[in-house]
């Protein structure tokens, strides 16, 4: 766990200049757009340390053409791939809840079958006493009454 929260925590330092962890815990307290600023410095810096002949800033909309034109390449037969869309993670952040929650249904039913099989193994072992016990619960029930 020691090393996820370091990798975290290193998000944005050295790219951004930012402090260890700011980007996860100190982002409360800063005014809004902040980490636009801070990202808009950077594409700057970028521009200004490298040639603009050796810079593409690519949309991943635009597809494969500029990419390719910029690496000499061929453009490819196949789709540009998108599998990054917000459906994708809505049907991934769907199926993680189904996991995350469905256990507490589980758990719940899973005790009440062990439950009755406790109560059948019960009675098949001591049926004397589960039939004393019947007619004490019974009896409380017509007193109550």
């Amino acid at each position: 766990w020691r090393e996820m929260r370091e990798l975290r925590c290193s998000y944005g330092v050295r790219s951004f200049g930012l402090q260890p962890c700011e980007m996860l815990n100190a982002y409360r307290s800063k005014p809004d757009g902040w980490l636009e600023d801070i990202y808009e410095k950077h594409v700057a810096s970028v521009r200004g340390k490298v040639a603009p002949e050796r810079l593409l800033e690519f949309n991943v909309k635009d597809g494969w053409e500029p990419l390719c034109e910029f690496l000499g390449l061929p453009v490819p037969d196949i789709p540009f791939p998108n599998i990054n869309d917000s459906s994708l993670f809505i049907q991934f952040r769907r199926a993680w809840q189904f996991i995350v929650y469905s256990w507490i249904p589980l758990c719940a039913l899973l005790c009440w079958i062990i439950w009755r099989l406790l109560q059948r193994i019960m009675k098949m072992l001591f049926p004397a006493s589960m039939k004393r016990q019947a007619e004490i619960n019974n009896n409380n029930k017509v007193k109550s009454l």
